[in-house]
């Protein structure tokens, strides 16, 4: 499949291979371009050379980077794997912008796994 419609705010996007290729690109800048670049090192490098975007039924993937929305908003998540009791997520907020996706914000959230 070459195309997602996603629905975001008020209205409907596709989402195609060329369009995550291109977010691809601007999520590593955006890690480029963090605070301290140095934590994100590896997360550059599995984008740079592992991380071919995949569209499914549903979804679409930059590697491990899914695409979700939530509450109004897009966003480009990395769970990390393997599982484990306390669980880091990477966060890119992405923002349609003059035309194309854009990263807004990289963040990160920790989740304790159920007992």
């Amino acid at each position: 499949k070459d195309t997602l419609l996603i629905a975001y705010k008020d209205s409907t996007y596709q989402m195609t291979i060329g369009s995550l290729k291109q977010l691809k690109l601007r999520l590593i800048e955006a890690l480029k371009q963090q605070q301290s670049p140095e934590a994100y090192g590896y997360l550059i490098e599995e984008l740079q050379r592992y991380s071919h975007p995949i569209i499914t039924d549903s979804t679409a993937f930059i590697g491990q980077w899914r695409l979700k929305t939530e509450r109004q908003s897009l966003w480009l998540e990395r769970q990390q794997m393997p599982r484990a009791p306390l669980m880091l997520f990477h966060l890119a907020e992405l923002v349609f912008a003059d035309g194309q996706w854009k990263v807004k914000k990289i963040t990160y959230k920790k989740v304790w796994g159920k007992p």
